[in-house]
């Protein structure tokens, strides 16, 4: 009996290797597949951009530009993810970097306007204090642009035409001065 649950244990495992090892050409097919249609995209872009005479057209291409290599930097991030879950030993988590919490906004707003002015909404960024720099966070600044994307998109899809989105920045220190 013990032989029998013993074999019956080896044939479950060989089923979760070969599933295991489906997944991962599946993922990897996928992100090749992603990764070279993002380099087309990003050539076509290119092009345009060499030839572009006009200031607005060459806003447009530096934005699709801009938003190719933040895409680009997401498949490096889903395969660092992928790597990290492979992996037999767990490493040590990394302090994270800070970064200007202002700049991540104004690039994610950056990004998002022509979809925006596509769906007739306007898309502001304000903030309290114009003067000083931004906030510093602790975050990376890729994923902490991803976040407020998903934010701003959800909004954007959600926005009636003719109406504005705003993202506010209010900077305020409390009494203790810090």
């Amino acid at each position: 009996r013990l032989l029998q649950l013993a074999r019956q244990a080896h044939l479950v495992h060989q089923r979760l290797e070969r599933d295991v090892l489906r997944r991962d050409i599946l993922f990897h097919s996928i992100v090749h597949d992603l990764t070279s249609q993002l380099s087309s995209l990003r050539g076509v872009l290119q092009l345009l951009q060499a030839d572009c005479d006009s200031p607005a057209e060459a806003e447009l291409l530096a934005t699709g530009l801009r938003a190719a290599a933040k895409q680009e930097s997401l498949i490096h991030d889903i395969l660092d993810v992928f790597r990290s879950e492979s992996a037999s030993e767990e490493q040590p988590r990394s302090v994270l970097p800070t970064c200007d919490l202002w700049a991540c906004i104004e690039e994610t707003v950056k990004l998002l306007r022509p979809s925006a002015t596509w769906r007739r909404v306007r898309l502001i960024s304000l903030r309290s204090d114009e003067e000083s720099p931004g906030p510093q966070v602790q975050a990376e600044p890729q994923r902490l642009e991803r976040v407020l994307s998903n934010l701003l998109e959800n909004a954007l899809r959600h926005a009636p035409r003719d109406s504005a989105i705003a993202v506010v920045l209010i900077i305020s220190l409390s009494a203790s001065g810090s």
